[in-house]
């Protein structure tokens, strides 16, 4: 009888364990331990974005064949108090048999046939105290942790981890940065001069979207609420004078420093400073390996002040190895940005 008695006693403590205890994988799996190169925000946190992390497949052999239960988020290193505060998520989960560089800037083209909406609600982001080691701890005050209300069946593939963050009026917390794994730009820029007037020196490329499936972002300072040109082509063997095509003063020391094949406007409207405007120009570079190593100049035509900024030289390296992939946008828009060199680092509960 008591042997019974016990037998029955040690099997219910067993269920209880099994029942309350979460195996885990962290993504990428060398950051468990230890804060990754870079952070990144959260949908909601600040402000409504929709944020996707596409995970490609070699990141997650060991969850083949699991259930997907809990998205853990861990927030950034550093010697800050995070403000806590609340969002409205709606998380969606997918796999897709495509690769990683194959993801798209149109949200729904990363969706699978599998997608299943894991979790609608408030998310509370904990207030967090400075991190007192190298990395934040994976507990609750250093983590926001979504249970999936339905959980998600892993079979195999790239993940696709799709968040629409609305903020909480009242609550937003947009200091609140999570940690990001990064790898280095694999293109590269020079500024080759040829500027004059007072945003001579206001062009600027991203170098981490200069790589082949990325974005390339291209920006300027400028006249405000005015029309800014982008020049792109082949770089000239000698500046030409911005005089000698009609525009500017002579000796005005503006030069032309490449033969424009492509002339792009860009609206100068989002002021920097009380005198001077902001545009950016995006270009996505396609997933094709024989453009590595292409390069291009691209300077910026201010034509209200009939003045150039400095040319970049530029190149498209090789593909990131990260194999994970952010694309952000507007929770309405149907596309967003592609980033193909930062992702959150994150953790899936799962059994």
């Amino acid at each position: 009888m008591v042997s019974t008695l016990f037998r029955r006693g040690l099997a219910a403590t067993t269920l209880c364990v099994a029942a309350t205890s979460q195996a885990h994988a962290t993504i990428p799996s060398p950051y468990a331990g230890h804060d990754a190169e870079r952070h990144l925000w959260l949908a909601g946190a600040g402000s409504d974005l929709r944020q996707q992390t596409i995970l490609g497949a070699s990141h997650l052999t060991s969850l083949v064949g699991r259930q997907l239960t809990a998205l853990v988020l861990r927030r950034d290193a550093n010697a800050t108090a995070y403000p806590a505060g609340a969002a409205t998520w709606t998380v969606t989960v997918s796999s897709s048999p495509a690769a990683t560089y194959d993801s798209s800037d149109t949200f729904a083209d990363n969706l699978g046939a599998d997608a299943v909406q894991v979790f609608h609600g408030t998310v509370a982001f904990p207030a967090s105290p400075p991190t007192a080691g190298a990395a934040a701890t994976w507990g609750p005050a250093d983590t926001i942790r979504v249970v999936f209300q339905t959980p998600f069946a892993y079979t195999g593939g790239r993940l696709c981890v799709d968040i629409t963050g609305a903020a909480v009026a009242g609550q937003q917390s947009a200091a609140w940065l999570a940690d990001a794994h990064a790898v280095d730009p694999t293109g590269a820029a020079t500024s080759i001069g040829g500027g004059c007037g007072p945003f001579a020196a206001q062009s600027y490329v991203d170098r981490y979207g200069l790589s082949v499936g990325g974005t390339a972002t291209f920006t300027t300072g400028g006249t405000p609420n005015s029309f800014s040109f982008a020049l792109t082509g082949q770089a000239l063997l000698a500046p030409l004078p911005l005089a000698s095509v009609g525009i500017g003063l002579p000796n005005s020391g503006c030069s032309v420093m490449l033969d424009p094949t492509l002339l792009m406007p860009v609206w100068l409207t989002d002021a920097l400073t009380p005198s001077m405007g902001i545009g950016a120009w995006s270009v996505r570079i396609p997933n094709d390996s024989n453009l590595q190593g292409l390069g291009f100049t691209t300077q910026w035509l201010d034509l209200a002040q009939e003045a150039t900024t400095d040319a970049i030289t530029w190149s498209i390296g090789a593909r990131h190895s990260l194999d994970m992939v952010t694309i952000e946008g507007a929770p309405s828009a149907a596309t967003g940005r592609i980033t193909t060199n930062l992702a959150h680092v994150l953790r899936f509960e799962h059994q």
